[in-house]
């Protein structure tokens, strides 16, 4: 088999020649045989991250998609190093995440029936600098269909115009899944020790706008901790980029999630590009009240607390105050959004059976 063979040729000649595919060619090939039926072996390509918690957020999809059926994995870090090479030379589908080749030495090996790019940060569409990433991805790949995680309406219309110009046969809006089961969080309690919880970064590098409400809010707590707000219980986790080496603390995984649940409130906000970001899923999805923006109107109203940046500190204040003070009143329970489906276990089995396609671009249409 040559690199120019198509899979369906190669499946082709295993039927037109009558090979019979024993038990040793099966398992050299990845093909599985059940209910009468042969399955190929799918191919889930993962790039490491520097970001402390990106990294862990993207090895835990990573972890769950390894443990999963059919799947063979192939990871490399930003230095090159490849922690492993695909098994085999035949794929059904070949999912490719976190990828940005100017940067990756990397050519296929393999042939297959249909190939996956999954990007985390779609706003990079947006960027000049960062738009020859995503075309070198989709003509390494040969790329047929993208699933952007984070995203609204200009960025989706930005990558409608690679379907329209036929270099991907979809584009699909996901929003970003997490490792969170609602039903079994609503089990899990703890003792709210918090009234007000606020964690991530506030700056990004290059780009001093991309969190600016979360950054307002952030120094308005630390500003009135003692003072207007001197009564409720306020709990801020200083992202790495937000404090000084010495400082740096990493609180992620179960750490974060249990430090979510023992919160009544954790403040989320859209930045700039208004986009439903992870954060309101895996808070949501903790069972725990949101106080911020509500991009897309997504987060059930019974769920949130809404706060503008276009309102004054003092609105802003008093609306947390409110909160808290009310807090009691509210049910116990928040209601999930999109009926609690953005889990792994969902976007696996959508990405496996083709459901995933256009799935959720109502909500960016």
């Amino acid at each position: 088999m040559n690199d120019t063979t198509s899979l369906s040729e190669y499946i082709g000649n295993i039927r037109n020649y009558n090979i019979e595919l024993d038990e040793y060619k099966c398992k050299s090939l990845g093909i599985s045989y059940k209910d009468d039926k042969f399955y190929l072996m799918n191919l889930f390509i993962y790039a490491k991250h520097d970001n402390i918690k990106i990294g862990y957020d993207r090895k835990m999809l990573f972890e769950y998609f390894k443990r999963s059926s059919n799947i063979d994995t192939y990871v490399y870090d930003n230095t090159g190093v490849y922690n492993n090479t695909p098994l085999y030379s035949i794929y059904d589908k070949v999912i490719v995440y976190g990828l940005k080749c100017n940067t990756i030495n990397i050519k296929p090996s393999y042939i297959s029936n249909e190939n996956i790019l999954i990007i985390e940060d779609a706003s990079d569409i947006l960027c000049p600098n960062r738009i020859k990433d995503i075309y070198n991805d989709i003509e390494r790949f040969n790329i047929n269909h993208i699933n952007i995680l984070h995203s609204k309406k200009r960025i989706y219309k930005e990558y409608c115009k690679l379907r329209t110009n036929n270099i991907v046969e979809s584009i699909t809006y996901y929003p970003y899944p997490v490792h969170l089961d609602y039903k079994i969080q609503q089990l899990i309690k703890y003792e709210k020790i918090y009234d007000i919880l606020l964690f991530g970064s506030i700056r990004m590098k290059g780009d001093d706008e991309c969190y600016s409400f979360r950054s307002r809010l952030y120094y308005l707590l630390k500003n009135n901790i003692n003072s207007a707000l001197k009564n409720i219980k306020i709990k801020i986790i200083d992202h790495p980029n937000n404090t000084t080496i010495e400082n740096r603390s990493y609180i992620i995984g179960n750490d974060l999630i249990q430090m979510i649940k023992q919160s009544k409130f954790v403040i989320c906000t859209s930045s700039r590009f208004n986009l439903l970001l992870r954060k309101y899923v895996e808070v949501n999805y903790s069972n725990t009240y949101i106080i911020g923006k509500n991009p897309f109107k997504i987060v059930p109203t019974d769920s949130i607390i809404i706060i503008e940046p276009t309102m004054t500190n003092e609105e802003i204040i008093s609306r947390l105050l409110n909160a808290v003070q009310n807090y009691e009143t509210l049910k116990d329970n928040v209601t999930p959004i999109l009926d609690g489906k953005l889990t792994h276990y969902n976007f696996y089995n959508d990405i496996i059976n083709r459901t995933f396609i256009e799935k959720y671009n109502y909500l960016v249409e």
